[in-house]
């Protein structure tokens, strides 16, 4: 959806839901200023502006929101971030949209896990996310790599585990003759 869409739709709800009391607007994006100011002069909903930042990064909200907004929150947490993310792949009516890997949490050492999964297995992205979201892996408890890897200690158990078995495969292959 456009930023022209989200405020489209931002303010055709607030002007005509009467069940709706509050607009978050979860964006630092100035193209958004124009909807927040059209809600907060023709209607009478409240407007609570929340900056995705988390909460190690210092971002400053963007000022035209922040004038405009009822309540301003400068940081998303990292249970809050968790608990929004929408599926790795969303399918749509054209080519599928793929989350960005930083957008997971640990994502420097989930890059890496990547990295040794594909050539586990031929180089299929696909394949490495099936895995990461397997709960059939006795060594981790069963539950799956990509819930643990929000987990630093659990992120970087999970890459030496992949590294460590991609090495047995290299072993076992050169030893063929």
């Amino acid at each position: 959806m456009t930023d022209v869409n989200i405020s489209l739709h931002a303010y055709h709800d607030a002007i005509s839901d009467e069940d709706l009391d509050v607009v978050v607007l979860v964006t630092n994006d100035t193209d958004l200023v124009p909807a927040a100011e059209f809600i907060k002069e023709y209607t009478d909903k409240k407007i609570v502006v929340v900056t995705p930042t988390r909460i190690k990064e210092d971002r400053k909200t963007n000022s035209g929101l922040a004038e405009n907004a009822d309540i301003v929150r400068h940081r998303i947490d990292n249970l809050e971030l968790e608990r929004s993310q929408l599926e790795r792949v969303i399918h749509g009516k054209r080519k599928p949209i793929t989350k960005p890997i930083s957008w997971y949490g640990n994502h420097d050492v989930l890059e890496k896990v990547l990295d040794v999964t594909d050539r586990i297995n031929g180089g299929s992205r696909s394949k490495s996310f099936q895995w990461l979201n397997s709960t059939g892996i006795e060594k981790l408890n069963y539950q799956k790599p990509i819930v643990l890897i929000e987990n630093r200690e659990h992120a970087l158990n999970i890459f030496n585990m992949v590294a460590d078995y991609l090495l047995e495969l290299e072993e076992k292959s050169s030893l063929r003759p």
